[in-house]
């Protein structure tokens, strides 16, 4: 199984030895990295949805999209290091919410399900 803590703190380190630049600006860039990345992951997604680039073949679209969700996880870890955040912490709790929620039963109010102010 892989420890998402322990490869958090060695990315903490390498983005404090490579890419640091104040605590501020290293938070807007990884918020931002996210949404980058993001947006590549979208636009692979509707290239393969439209069908719109001729041989692009399904395999470089999973490895685009691969690519992409790598990215934005290394940038949440980043950003959550910047906060004082455990990235395993971050998921476990909202995962547990998530989990909670019954959309087929409670369409109307299922966002609201597992929450601690819902």
């Amino acid at each position: 199984m892989i420890d998402l803590g322990k490869i958090q703190a060695q990315f903490k380190e390498w983005f404090d030895k490579n890419l640091s630049r104040g605590v501020q600006e290293d938070r807007f860039c990884n918020a931002m990295g996210i949404g980058e990345e993001a947006g590549e992951i979208l636009h692979m997604v509707r290239v393969d949805f439209q069908g719109i680039r001729e041989g692009l073949d399904k395999e470089k679209v999973r490895d685009e999209i691969m690519d992409g969700v790598g990215d934005v996880i290394i940038y949440a870890m980043n950003l959550c290091s910047l906060y004082g955040i455990n990235i395993e912490d971050a998921i476990a709790k909202t995962a547990s919410k998530v989990l909670k929620r019954d959309w087929v039963n409670n369409p109307g109010s299922a966002h609201l399900e597992g929450d601690d102010n819902g």
